[in-house]
């Protein structure tokens, strides 16, 4: 491996650091678990709704705790979605994979083509990317 090179190397962490580390840890563990005991991903911000982490919720161990619960919601921006704007393409990315994922999924359009509001039902995990990425979407743009 690496033709028998090895390189190693020696990270010095403040105290400081290392309690922040270890608060960030525990506190992230303690939402996980309030999660599970609610049986509602949307209490895990660690893994729902962050786009590096939503593939974690799909594939826990522990998904079948969470999943089976149908739910359906409707997000309507305050103004539409412009083509070419990575707002719509983060909303479109988690639509398709929701789809995929046996969800319904409707996004609104008008006349232009513009996104104006998303409408999804199916189990409660799958849409969790979907549901933050568009209730995320709405605040940026001016929605509450």
């Amino acid at each position: 491996m690496n033709d028998g090179v090895v390189e190693a190397y020696s990270a010095v962490y403040s105290r400081d650091l290392l309690r922040r580390i270890d608060q960030f840890e525990v506190e992230k563990r303690l939402e996980i678990e309030e999660a599970l005991r609610l049986k509602d991903p949307l209490k895990a911000s660690c893994v729902a709704g962050d786009p590096d982490l939503d593939w974690k919720c799909l594939t826990c161990q522990h998904w079948a705790k969470c999943s089976g619960r149908r739910m359906s919601f409707r997000i309507d921006f305050p103004q539409p979605l412009i083509a070419g704007r990575a707002y719509e393409g983060a909303v479109l990315r988690e639509a398709l994979l929701a789809g995929e994922h046996g969800c319904n999924v409707k996004l609104h359009r008008n006349q232009a083509g513009e996104i104006t509001a998303v409408e999804a039902s199916g189990d409660e995990v799958k849409l969790v990317p979907l549901r933050r990425i568009a209730e995320d979407v709405k605040v940026r743009i001016g929605g509450k």
